[in-house]
Formats: structure tokens, sequence, C-alpha cells
């Protein structure tokens, strides 16, 4: 997939080492696993359009979503992200993540999808089954700190970059980050939503 892209590192079998960050891809795969059902995932899409809207309300240019799912772009383009499976094959093919993304994963199970312990312990297994996980350790601090001061990122992304730095990997997609950051000359941004990296 990303063969003469000038991504260098390969697994033995010759898929890609990525780091992951990407809520809708999970979203995708679990629903590809059967972790979670359409229904209850487009029942939490219609739920959160009406938290979104709240947090919107004083923006005179913001559209509301609630009331209007057939026809509002921005409602139509969230769900396309995880029923149109953009980034499903990002975490198919597996990869390399972080135990800063489990503990987003983990969060988003429990506050965005108010799904169970129990559901959420499943989830969790089942992202461990497609990827690899690296630790959090001491050296993942120290990079991820030191990442943090000089790109200006979070201190939560900058473990995630640092996680994968020292896991090898050339590319960390994110929805969320800045889109074609390089991180030490080596670790490249890749948001697959803009069509960078796809």
């Amino acid at each position: 997939m990303f063969e003469g892209a000038g991504y260098s590192r390969y697994w033995a079998d010759g898929r890609p080492c990525n780091a992951a960050n990407l809520e809708p891809a999970y979203i995708a795969n679990w629903l590809h696993h059967g972790v979670v059902s359409e229904a209850l995932v487009s029942e939490t899409f219609e739920r959160m359009a009406k938290v979104v809207d709240k947090q919107n309300a004083g923006d005179p240019h913001y559209q509301p979503m609630a009331g209007h799912f057939e026809t509002s772009l921005a409602f139509k383009a969230a769900k396309a992200l995880v029923f149109e499976g953009r980034a499903e094959g990002l975490m198919v093919e597996g990869g390399i993540i972080s135990v800063q993304v489990l503990n987003e994963v983990a969060n988003v199970t429990r506050r965005k999808l108010a799904m169970s312990w129990h559901e959420t312990n499943d989830v969790l297994d089942a992202v461990r089954v497609v990827c690899t996980t690296e630790p959090l350790t001491v050296e993942t601090h120290d990079t991820g700190w030191r990442i943090s001061e000089r790109y200006g990122l979070s201190v939560y992304d900058s473990m995630i970059a640092a996680a994968a730095l020292l896991a090898g990997c050339d590319v960390l997609y994110s929805e969320d980050m800045h889109d074609g950051l390089v991180i030490d000359e080596r670790l490249r941004f890749i948001n697959p939503f803009v069509g960078a990296g796809v």
C-alpha cells in the first residue's frame, strides 16, 4: 500500500509499520469485527450531534446537525468516516499503537459511546488483537516530553508520537494531529481523511 511512497519500515510480511490514533478507524474496525452494531453507532452519532450542537450554540456560522441528519453535511461526513470505512483498512492491516491510544479508546468507549466496562474490555481486546502495543516507559515519557516542548504538541499526543518513534515507525496516522508534521526528521503525521497519505 505504501510501496514507493518513501516509507521504509515494514513488517516481515510486507505490512507497513505505523502508529494509529484514529477514532473513526477504531469504530469502523469494531463494526467490521462485530464488536459494535451499526444501530449502536448510528444512535451514538445522533446523540453526540446534540452535544456538539450545544457546544457550538454561540457560533453564528455553525449549522446544527440534530434534527437535520439527512441534510447535514457535517453529520453525513462524520458517519462516512466510519460507515464507508476510509480508515478501516489501516486498522485491519494492523500496525503499532501506544498505551496512550488504548487509554483514548477506553475513554471514547466509556464517555462518548457510553459502553459498559465489559463492552469496553471487548473493544480493547479487539484492538490489541489487531495491533501491537508499544509500552509506556520512562524513555517514552522523556521522548514525549521533549517532543511536546519542541513541537508544541499536547503531552498526550507527544506520548503517542514518542511511542511511534521508539517503535521505529516512519508514519503516524492521526485525524487530529498536525497533518504533514515531521518529528525528528523521521516520523511523519498523516491524516488519511485529507488525502495526504492515501
